[in-house]
Parts: C-alpha cells; structure tokens; sequence
C-alpha cells in the first residue's frame, strides 16, 4: 500500500512539472511571436535547421508530387518502385485499382516509413502530406479559377548516410527510373486507333488474343517481339498492288508474310483450343501439316468442331487426309492437262513444214 502511495505521488508530479512547462512553453512562444519579428523569426529557424542538418550524419532528398504546373516523373517513378518493394506487414497501406484488368497496387500511407537496400546501402522512404494554404486561401477568395489547385501537396523523403550522397544521386535514383520505366511498360494498356473521317480515335484493347496464342513460327514471332513498339496491319490477297511507296525500306520496317500452317503453329493451336501440350496423334497430324497446304483458320475451325480433345483431334487428321487426297487428285488433273497441252503443241510444230511444202510448190 505504502508503495503504490509513493507511486502516485511521483506520478502527480510529474503530471505537474509537464503541465508546468508546456504552460511556460506557450507563454514564451507568445512572447516571441509578439516581439520578434516574423522576419527575425525565420533567420533563427533557418539558422537552427543549418546547424541541425550539419551536425546530423542523415541527408534527406525531397520529391515533391508536382513540379510547378507539370507533374513530377521523379515522383511517379519512386511511387511506382516502392510499391513493388512495399511491406505489406506495415500497420497502414493505401490499396488501389484503376482497371479491372490490372492487379492491386500497394502504396504507403501518410507518416509511414519504409526501408530499401541498393547496393548494400539502406535507404529510408517517408511519405509527407501537408496543406498547400496558398491553394486553400486562392479558392476561399475565388481565384481558384475551375479548382485545378491541390489542397494537400505529397512528397517522398529519402534519408540516407551522408557518405552514400554520390550514390543515391548517381546510382539508387537513376536505378529507380530504370525499374519505373520497365514496370510502366508492362502495365501499358494496348490501344487501338481507328480512323475515321480526318480525326483518329483510340480505344483501350482487352483481347484474349496475345503474341503467346499467335500460332505462327516462334523465330518470326520473337523477331517482332524483340523490336515491339508499333504495329500497323495491312491484309491483302494482292501484295503487288500496293503502292510502292508504301513498302519502301524505313517506311515498313517488316513484312510478315501469314503462311500455311506449320506444326509450332499447330500445336499453339491446340494448346489455345484444347489446353494439351502434347498427343498421341500429333506425330501423324504434324507429318500431315507438312506435306497438306492448310492454314492456320482451317486447323482452328476443325479443333473447334468439337470439345473433346481425342474426337477434335481424330477429325482434323480425317480433315487433313481428305485434303492430301483431293490436292493429289487436283495434281493428276493439272498433270494431265500439261501433258494435252504439250501435245497440241507438238501437233502445231509438226504441221508447220507440210503447209511450208505445199506453199513451196503451189509457187512453181
């Protein structure tokens, strides 16, 4: 009893000394914001911040969200680098989703820190939120115009050893764009642009089909990908009736010629259809593909006869065999055509000197 009496006693004053001074606090602040100057004032902050930030081994980079009117790259890429790096054992997470085709992004609350390592140099991320007051009193006085001014201003502090100066700029920063860059690539949503009249429009393009569907051969396809920035897709039956121009080296940078069937082709096919990698009967449809002419939207329409991949598969070799047959038939037929037209030929030839002859003699 006697120590928890003693215990409180210590408490009360402590409580005391607290309220104590954080009254004489507040009187001495009043005082100086009455005497001095605001002029005065600011010397003496900046002067305590030089000194402070001299005497501290931590050096902190700032990046503001906005730069001027313009937004801040610097910004979006850390916001994009951190949020592949992000703890989500932090007790506050800020979750986001601004397509339904895209994943989840996390990204740091307010007043959170988090750490990363570059290099074997640690470098400490703080998210920083504050009013912007000349935005809040342009709009309370009505020049804030349409409200195109941001009432709170969002940055990133990056703290780190003094020592490591050079390679945060020279190095961690330029190694963050990099990855930003990458991870903006990957989330790039494909458009495609229609023209109509004299203006184009572009639409966002959510198609099932991808370069890894496209059943065509797998060095062609890895040609495209490799130099994948932009594509234009001409078809046509009748290529040398395109206008020269337009195929000229530096205009056409290449043309895919879309072929007949081949097996890869195939087998993308039934992996697209059917979801198999591998069959019984591919040795003896692949054998088929290569001595049938048959392109890749025969082969896709016969797999899509049917949804059981033993039955599918047992028709398109029935398909492929009619094929051969009738090619080879359609071979006989121009074979003997060719054969009737040499000798029509041979006919014409022989009966050129006899009617020479008898020119000859009708002459004498």
């Amino acid at each position: 009893m006697a120590s928890y009496d003693k215990a409180m006693e210590s408490y009360k004053k402590a409580v005391t000394t607290a309220a104590s001074l954080a009254a004489s606090a507040m009187l001495v602040r009043g005082v100086v914001n009455e005497l001095v100057p605001y002029e005065v004032r600011d010397l003496l902050f900046s002067g305590m911040g030089y000194l402070r930030s001299h005497m501290s081994s931590q050096h902190t980079i700032i990046i503001e969200e906005t730069e001027g009117w313009a937004n801040n790259q610097l910004y979006d890429a850390a916001r994009a680098y951190l949020a592949t790096r992000i703890n989500t054992d932090m007790q506050r997470l800020r979750v986001s989703r601004v397509d339904e085709t895209k994943s989840m992004m996390f990204s740091m609350e307010e007043g959170e820190e988090m750490a990363d390592v570059h290099e074997g140099t640690e470098f400490k991320w703080r998210l920083v939120c504050r009013d912007n007051s000349s935005a809040s009193s342009s709009n309370a006085n009505g020049r804030g115009g349409s409200g195109n001014f941001k009432l709170e201003v969002r940055s990133f502090e990056m703290s780190f050893h003094r020592k490591h100066k050079d390679k945060a700029l020279t190095s961690y920063l330029p190694h963050i764009l990099a990855v930003a860059k990458k991870i903006k690539e990957q989330n790039r949503t494909l458009k495609i642009y229609m023209n109509e009249g004299e203006s184009w429009f572009a639409i966002d393009l959510h198609h099932p089909s991808t370069f890894s569907t496209l059943a065509m051969d797998h060095k062609l396809k890895q040609s495209v990908m490799d130099d994948l920035e932009r594509i234009i897709i001409f078809t046509t039956n009748y290529k040398e009736r395109l206008d020269p121009a337009l195929l000229r080296p530096g205009r056409m940078d290449m043309h895919i010629h879309m072929g007949y069937c081949c097996p890869e082709s195939f087998r993308i096919l039934a992996s697209n259809y059917h979801s198999i990698d591998h069959h019984a009967t591919y040795p003896e449809i692949e054998e088929l593909i290569k001595e049938v002419m048959v392109t890749p939207a025969e082969v896709a329409e016969v797999l899509m006869r049917n949804e059981e991949t033993d039955v599918a598969l047992e028709g398109l070799i029935q398909f492929l065999k009619r094929k051969k047959d009738g090619a080879g038939k359609q071979e006989n037929v121009d074979q003997v055509a060719k054969e009737e037209e040499q000798e029509k030929e041979m006919m014409t030839k022989s009966d050129v000197p006899d009617n020479q002859d008898q020119q000859d003699g009708s002459k004498e």
